[in-house]
């Protein structure tokens, strides 16, 4: 029973959410890797160091990105008015 062209033999495709198998196998594998470099990573970042210090802090600051991501930037635009206390008190002293 062959697939008619243009249909797949799972109409409504993959879930949503649904992990791609091969990325999930990448990213455990990476992740081994890391963990198993992680005790050698504070030796290497030394050697670096002592020939390039701004190279090394270059690399830990990359690294650092992965566990504390940067802020996003925020515009504020205040248009209210702000009034410093000698305004208030000046408000104050005026009769109603």
């Amino acid at each position: 029973m062959p697939f008619e062209k243009g249909k797949s033999g799972n109409p409504k495709g993959r879930s949503k959410g649904a992990v791609n198998k091969s990325t999930t196998e990448f990213k455990d594998a990476l992740n081994r890797l890391l963990e198993d470099s992680a005790p050698k990573m504070t030796q290497w970042l030394e050697d670096i160091a002592q020939d390039d210090p701004t190279k090394a802090f270059d690399i830990l600051s990359k690294f650092a990105e992965y566990i504390h991501p940067k802020l996003s930037r925020s515009d504020v635009n205040l248009d209210a008015t702000v009034k410093t206390v000698s305004d208030k008190l000046a408000d104050m002293d005026e009769p109603d």
